[in-house]
Parts: C-alpha cells; structure tokens; sequence
C-alpha cells in the first residue's frame, strides 16, 4: 500500500534556497579517511568562518577544511571531536605581562559562549610564533592563558606573562586536547550540530580526511603566517598518511 506525503507549502516555485558545496581538494586522488565511528561534539564546535547562505552566520554547520582535534580525558565528552581552531589574534601581544587578548568580534562571542556553557573560566592555547613568516613549524610555540570574560574585541584573562612575543595572527585554540589537530572535514555540504529546534546535539563524524592533495587555500582557519602554516602541516601528517598540499609545488 503507497504511502501518504504531506506537502506542507502550496503548489509552485518556493523562495529560492542556496546550497553552497566545499572542495578541499587539489586532486580526487589517493584520499585516506580514519575509520567510522567519531562523534563530534556539538555543544564544543562551531564554524566561525561559515557565512555561506547571503553572509549570515551559519555556526552550526561544520565546513568541509575545518581542522579537528579529540577531546582528552579533562573534557566534558573524552574521545569526542570539535574544532581545534576557533579563531586568531588580531594584534600582537608582547612579552609582558597582560590581561587581554585582541581578536574579531565573532571570536570574543564564541569565547565568551564557552565561559558561559562551562559557568566558569575557560583555558586556551596559543600558538603562534615571535616573528612572522619564518617559514619554519619549529618556530611556533604555545602559551596556555585562563579567559575571565570576553566581549567586543577583547578576550580578558587572567594576568599572564607570555614566553615570547605573539604575532597577530596566532592562532585561539581550546586546551582540552581538542587543540591538537588530527583531521579535517571532508563532507562537501558540511556537518550539521544543530536541529529544526535550534537544539545543538553530538553529531557522527563521517570520514575524517587523513590524507591526500588537498587545496591549502580551502582549510578552514588556514593561518596567513608561513611558520604556522608549516605548523599546521605538521600537525596533521604527524597523525594522518600521506597529505599533498597545494601551497607546497
């Protein structure tokens, strides 16, 4: 016996609707994906970058390139995924003592999002290196910092005293072990973290991209420093098999 549908609009052309796809790759060859099974953590992750739909923000869908890292045992869900990479300093921060931290105002928000979803504060790393564009992954280093508080373009932390000098463009991420990065988002259309309600829920991670040519351009968050970017691709071949980046020939 057929079964019934509803159609639930009027007959004829509906408002148009956009679906924007995202290619991470330079060739469709020699891809490596991680074995099933990974949830990714919805009440964690966010896209900041994903203004796809006539520049609204579309947070909760999770792009194609977005770096990922695993949860480690301090966090609410071990073993869950989220965005390593949630954003990037937008001025220097020397080798002083200091209690803020300059970043966009999409980034402050989600900061301050986390403060308030953890009801206490929250630790980040940073990674960046001392002097720009050295080329090098060995000349990136990190400072784990306490934010008290985040609002406009200022993340406020607890005083810290930095081991360097930190370029604009060092890189915000969490410091739950999720700040390593292990792989990338490979879905063309993304992955959604939020249902019709506008619940957020934990979402199946299929296929994480552990290796093949990839267009470097295309990596969500993909740092403009060339030692952070040597950084990056270090993080993930140090985990993944045989990763080609475009930027490289």
């Amino acid at each position: 016996m057929p079964g019934i549908a509803t159609v639930g609009a009027l007959p004829g052309w509906g408002p148009q609707q956009d679906a924007l796809g995202r290619r991470i790759y330079w060739s469709q060859d020699h891809k490596v994906f991680a074995p099933g099974g990974l949830v990714i953590d919805g009440s964690q992750s966010r896209d900041l970058t994903n203004l796809t739909v006539g520049g609204a923000a579309q947070y909760d869908v999770l792009q194609a390139g977005l770096v990922m890292g695993k949860e480690g045992a301090s966090a609410t869900n071990p073993g869950f995924y989220r965005n390593s990479i949630i954003g990037a300093t937008t001025a220097q921060i020397p080798a002083s003592a200091t209690t803020s931290i300059s970043v966009s105002a999409a980034v402050a928000t989600e900061v301050q999002r986390l403060i308030t979803q953890a009801g206490a504060n929250v630790s980040l790393t940073l990674y960046g290196p001392a002097t720009a564009n050295t080329g090098l992954a060995t000349s990136v280093n990190s400072q784990t910092v306490v934010a008290t508080s985040a609002s406009g373009t200022t993340i406020t932390t607890q005083s810290f005293t930095p081991s360097q000098i930190f370029i604009a463009g060092t890189l915000v991420c969490p410091a739950d072990g999720s700040q390593v990065p292990k792989c990338l988002i490979e879905k063309e259309d993304g992955i959604e973290i939020m249902d019709r309600f506008g619940n957020y829920y934990n979402a199946q991670f299929p296929q994480p991209l552990v290796g093949g040519a990839i267009e470097s351009a295309q990596i969500v968050n993909y740092p403009a420093d060339t030692g952070l970017q040597a950084w990056l691709k270090a993080q993930l071949r140090a985990v993944g098999i045989g990763y080609v980046f475009r930027d490289d020939f």
